[in-house]
């Protein structure tokens, strides 16, 4: 049988042998990761940038849809999108010249996130 290591359910974690230093700086790494995204969610949270990067709406409880660490992500997350795909939304924007102060305020919303990332 070829998996016989995972019958017993679990991580098993013993039998990946990763030393002691390796699987700290992996928990660093990604504390690290963690610690920025929240950061970055913060500060794009207090520049009112919450509307580009995810739901502004409340649920009905009135809690937010997205938490810090999720506005963190996704704000890396549109910045880079919007840069791999930049001819083809200035493509776009060229055919609704009507709303062009709408685009406007998008694309100031996207250098202030690109400042901070």
């Amino acid at each position: 049988m070829m998996f016989r290591d995972c019958q017993s359910g679990g991580y098993n974690m013993e039998s990946n042998r990763v030393d002691s230093t390796r699987f700290l700086a992996l928990v660093l790494l990604i504390t690290f990761a963690y610690w920025l995204a929240t950061l970055g969610g913060h500060e794009w949270e207090a520049n009112h940038l919450v509307a580009y990067l995810g739901r502004s709406e409340k649920t009905p409880n009135n809690f937010p849809h997205h938490s810090i660490f999720g506005l963190g992500l996704s704000g890396y997350a549109w910045s880079q999108s919007l840069v791999f795909w930049q001819e083809e939304m200035l493509a776009l924007m060229a055919l609704k010249p009507h709303k062009a102060q709408n685009f406007r305020q998008g694309l100031n919303a996207l250098s202030l996130v690109q400042q901070s990332v």
